[in-house]
């Protein structure tokens, strides 16, 4: 992984918070097949252990083939890591810590952005994606 990647993991660090809270990180040429990306995240895993920002840094990751394990592939919960390209979301992890502690709610985020969007369905997430695009 380049330096300028690894300098990108550095930066919300590197800044205040008011400034700097988190960053993206997309790679619309390369990964393109899920489970290589899978691999890359592996990789991103390991650069951060090495740099010593495990446990600091935490990243989220979003690929247009997103696919939650034990879940059918188009199964409406996955939506929500599908992105158009492969990304990569870089946080400070006291970021991540304090708004779960700003209340019991904020661990429940999860599983409640996933019963949503199965509530919501594959059929009208799609449709929405339709709708945004075209008014691109």
């Amino acid at each position: 992984m380049s330096n300028d990647r690894a300098s990108e993991f550095h930066l919300p660090l590197a800044s205040p918070s008011t400034q700097i809270e988190t960053t993206l990180l997309t790679h619309p040429h390369v990964k393109g097949n899920l489970l290589d990306y899978n691999d890359f995240l592996g990789v991103v895993d390991q650069l951060l252990e090495e740099l010593r920002l495990g446990g600091t840094i935490q990243v989220a990751s979003f690929h247009p083939q997103y696919r939650f394990a034990g879940t059918e592939l188009n199964a409406a919960e996955n939506y929500m890591n599908r992105s158009p390209h492969p990304m990569l979301h870089v946080l400070r992890e006291t970021s991540i810590s304090q708004a779960a502690d700003a209340s019991d709610e904020g661990l429940r985020i999860p599983q409640r952005n996933i019963e949503t969007m199965r509530k919501l369905g594959q059929e009208h997430i799609l449709k929405k994606h339709q709708t945004l695009d075209a008014e691109q």
